[in-house]
C-alpha cells in the first residue's frame, strides 16, 4: 500500500528479455519449434496487454487516479484498491 486508499501492482507480461526468453523456449525443443513457441509467448503478451488496455478504457472515468509506470523489466500500476483488486482479480495484474 503506497498512499492512503492506493494499491500497487504488477501487470503481468510473459517476457523478461528476448534473448533469454529465447533461450528458454530453444532448451527442449527443435530450432522450428523454439521460435514457434517463442511467437506463442508474444502472442500471448499481445493478447494479454489488450485485455489491460480494454479494462482501462472501461474505467476512462477514473484514469486520473490511475498511474502506470515501467522499468527495464516490470509495468506497475498504482490506483485504488477496488481498481487494484479487480486487476488482479482478472489475472491481469499481481501483487508482490
Amino acid at each position: 500500500m503506497t498512499k492512503t486508499g492506493l494499491k500497487t501492482a504488477e501487470i503481468i507480461v510473459p517476457y523478461f528479455k528476448v534473448g533469454d526468453d529465447f533461450d528458454d523456449c530453444q532448451k527442449s525443443n527443435s530450432l522450428a519449434e523454439s521460435f514457434h513457441e517463442h511467437a506463442n509467448q508474444m502472442l500471448w503478451a499481445e493478447e494479454h496487454l489488450r485485455k489491460v488496455a480494454v479494462f482501462l478504457e472501461k474505467h476512462k472515468d477514473r484514469i486520473d487516479e490511475i498511474e502506470v509506470f515501467g522499468d527495464t523489466h516490470d509495468i506497475h500500476i498504482t490506483a485504488p484498491k477496488d481498481i487494484i483488486d479487480m486487476l488482479v482479480n482478472q489475472e491481469l495484474a499481481m501483487c508482490s
